[in-house]
């Protein structure tokens, strides 16, 4: 009965609803590194995909410490001026942007030989990062204006051709050029530059993006987006700090072997999310109603959930080594001996999504900020020990605690925040 209410929620009772297609569109996006990988484990070696999955990492921190997480101020502001204000805020924040990106090459030349040495990635490619940076954060403004103008089939087809163009560059430069690891980062960079560019026209013919620029309105979006900066940095210490250190203390070898089962945890992941998509909507209607006892059928609904997550992790970690070597090749095949560990964290994450709805709910979303933070210190000390003393199976048992922890903290928190009957759950749901 609550799927059923679920569905009709997001569907709206209609063939597509908007939240399904900005959920698809989000899904073709996130499924592109998985969808790569059988091609990059069979024409790559474990040291040029450790390369790739690196770049990654320093690509999401480039993206929150150059776009400062702006995005949520374009989304906030635009309820509260007119279109030609607006064109002023954004114009404001993309020139903001630009002297962050400035800034942020200083201090990777002066933490160059740091870099290199940590990490093992060529430090001499991280001007990449930049680039995808900048791109990354104009595209943001101009998806952020669709979604928030109820333009999901824009907001749809951008994403798809972004995510085509991504995937066809890729094989292109990868396999058919034979420019390694170089490739798939060449790939991003060009593919991330057109679509800015066409974002860019896009923007200023709609009047989204003025001549005009101001500090005020600069002021306006730091005070609104910083206190979001540390919510971000500690989600990627969390998800992404692993593979950092497999490769810095273990080897580029095993680094790029480990990511292979990451990617894995991260196909879970999006399941999950794409699930949490149906779920929010459902979940706020159903709090509207201030109902105890639809509040406990929630929590009964809820606890099984928790359960069905886990154990649908544990079946994909039973499962996915009887056919990883056909999916990876057999350079890759000894990373079967991380799912386990890293499926379940990837469930503590799904178990996350389903208690920080609470959060959201109640507008207080500090206590969210600080939980991430809070679990993302916890994560980098428990990875860095976990690593140097039992290498990538180290790595992969941290990112499971730590996003256990995540999880009770975020669970605590919401608690405290909007009281539900955790103690009392129903599990009728007539």
């Amino acid at each position: 009965m609550l799927f059923k209410k679920i569905t009709k929620s997001i569907t709206g009772g209609g063939l597509l609803s908007s939240a399904a297609i900005y959920g698809l569109a989000n899904a073709v996006s996130g499924a592109v590194p998985f969808l790569l990988m059988p091609v990059f484990t069979r024409v790559l070696s474990p040291e040029a995909y450790a390369y790739i999955t690196l770049f990654t990492v320093f690509n999401a921190i480039a993206a929150v410490l150059i776009g400062l997480s702006l995005q949520s101020a374009v989304s906030r502001f635009f309820f509260m001026y007119s279109r030609e204000e607006m064109g002023q805020h954004v114009a404001s924040f993309a020139i903001l942007v630009l002297w962050n990106a400035t800034f942020y090459m200083i201090v990777w030349i002066i933490v160059f030989p740091l870099g290199l040495r940590f990490s093992g990635f060529p430090v001499s490619w991280l001007w990449t990062t930049i680039i995808i940076g900048l791109s990354q954060t104009l595209i943001q403004f101009r998806l952020v204006l669709w979604q928030v103008s109820d333009a999901p089939l824009q907001f749809g087809i951008f994403q798809v051709v972004s995510s085509a163009g991504l995937m066809a560059l890729s094989v292109l430069f990868v396999v058919n050029f034979s420019l390694g690891w170089q490739g798939r980062i060449l790939a991003q960079v060009l593919i991330s530059t057109i679509m800015a560019i066409v974002v860019l026209f896009s923007l200023l013919r709609r009047g989204w993006l003025s001549r005009q620029w101001s500090l005020r309105h600069m002021r306006a979006g730091w005070k609104f987006s910083w206190p979001l900066i540390p919510h971000s940095l500690g989600g990627i210490a969390i998800t992404l700090s692993d593979r950092i250190f497999v490769a810095s203390f273990v080897g580029l070898s095993e680094a790029g072997v480990y990511a292979v089962a990451v990617q894995f945890g991260m196909a879970f992941d999006m399941m999950l999310v794409s699930f949490n998509q149906a779920w929010l909507p459902w979940l706020f209607k159903r709090l509207n109603a201030d109902d105890l006892i639809s509040k406990r059928g929630i929590v009964g609904f809820t606890y099984l959930l928790f359960a069905g997550i886990l154990l649908t992790a544990w079946l994909f970690a039973l499962i996915l080594p009887l056919f990883l070597s056909f999916l990876v090749g057999s350079k890759f095949s000894e990373a079967k001996q991380y799912l386990l560990p890293v499926l379940l964290g990837a469930a503590f994450r799904g178990l996350y999504y389903l208690v920080s709805g609470y959060v959201y709910y109640s507008g207080k979303t500090l206590a969210l900020t600080k939980a991430t933070v809070f679990a993302g210190i916890t994560s980098v000390t428990l990875c860095f020990y976990g690593t140097k003393w039992a290498g990538a199976y180290g790595a992969a048992s941290s990112y499971l605690v730590s996003n256990f922890v995540f999880f009770i903290v975020v669970w605590w928190a919401s608690a405290r925040v909007f009281p539900m009957p955790w103690r009392s759950p129903s599990f009728r749901f007539s």
